[in-house]
């Protein structure tokens, strides 16, 4: 069976035809898409988003040190308060003597106790490393020490 010459031209001219609008049709997707919506170019768009992107990323390397920095700050931060109260009398007053533990992350810091009695009140305040003072502690203040309060969880 021989197809004529004709219709292989035909369907030939068809094919070109359909290529060329095809080809029409992408070129005119392509201008749009260059021209932008604001008249800018696909290259000028894109060199735009590239200073954009560097600008963030500065901002991200920015803030990153910021909290870094934030970061070692609380850690020196009071952190853990806890307040007991206490009688140091038992056969008068009430529990107005206190002991304050007021500590960092790793448990630096002071421990404020007070004995009230009706004449005077006295105040003390030993340091404290690690949970730990080197100076003598009530039981209140080593209760106030163990409790893990934290101010900020």
């Amino acid at each position: 069976m021989v197809i004529p010459l004709e219709l292989i031209i035909y369907i030939l001219s068809g094919v070109v035809l359909a290529l060329v609008l095809w080809i029409a049709y992408l070129e005119w997707r392509l201008k749009k898409l260059m021209r932008g919506r604001s008249g800018a170019n696909l290259e000028q768009i894109i060199d735009g988003l590239g200073k954009e992107l560097n600008i963030f990323q500065n901002r991200h390397t920015a803030l990153d040190k910021y909290l870094e920095g934030v970061e070692i700050r609380l850690r020196g931060s009071i952190q853990h308060v806890h307040t007991v109260r206490f009688n140091p009398f038992a056969d008068k007053g009430g529990n107005h003597s206190f002991a304050t533990a007021l500590l960092d992350e790793h448990g630096n810091g002071v421990v404020i106790s007070t004995l009230a009695a009706r004449e005077k009140v006295n105040v003390f305040a030993k340091p404290v490393e690690a949970y730990t003072s080197s100076y003598e502690l009530t039981d209140e203040e080593r209760e106030a020490i163990a409790r893990k309060n934290f101010v900020n969880p």
